[in-house]
């Protein structure tokens, strides 16, 4: 990202700016077959739910067809193993793990103090921050080839999150330092 800061007084700095940031997981266990398209009858807009502690991912691509041998109640579908057998109906074998992943676009407003003010400075730092996601997407690897899954339904669209942290900062030079600032972040609303 990208960050601008100002200086109020000799103590305070207000700092804001954008910043990107992408977060994800891989959901083992979750078979991924494709050329379901001729088999696929549904009149909804999915024929799969994958149910994930971030939200429930609605299967939007068709053409994709989804099994859970080790946690079978993690797919929702009336496509289940006693109903529809994959191998038999020769579909290709994409995966057996999926990703889930969101990006956020981040606009923060931080305060800085400056308790300590010395070639190593000591400041405190605590702030507001509005997470805009911009990206949610489900998919399968095979090799280089990404098969598009769907969307997880159910997240905010806009996280509000907190930050308060502790910084050293060592001064170069009058105008350039060298800042570590470890921060805590606490989000104020859930994903879903």
């Amino acid at each position: 990202g990208v960050g601008l800061a100002y200086r109020i007084s000799g103590r305070f700095t207000i700092q804001s700016g954008v910043y990107y940031s992408s977060m994800g997981q891989e959901l083992g266990g979750v078979n991924a077959y494709s050329g379901f398209q001729p088999y696929s009858s549904s009149k909804s807009d999915h024929n799969f739910e994958i149910l994930t502690a971030s939200g429930t991912v609605h299967a939007r691509n068709s053409d994709v067809y989804l099994n859970s041998f080790s946690m079978p109640e993690r797919i929702q579908t009336s496509y289940t193993s006693d109903v529809f057998d994959p191998v038999k109906a020769n579909l290709s074998y994409v995966s057996s793990t999926v990703h889930q992943d969101m990006s956020f676009l981040e606009l923060p407003v931080i305060l800085r103090y400056k308790v300590l003010d010395k070639k190593v400075g000591v400041n405190l730092i605590g702030g507001m921050s509005y997470n805009f996601l911009v990206n949610n997407s489900v998919y399968a690897m095979d090799g280089g080839n990404r098969y598009t899954i769907g969307t997880t339904q159910g997240l905010n669209t806009v996280y509000l999150s907190s930050s308060l942290g502790m910084g050293m900062e060592y001064n170069l030079s009058k105008n350039f330092s060298l800042n570590v600032e470890p921060t805590f972040r606490y989000y104020l609303n859930p994903v879903n």
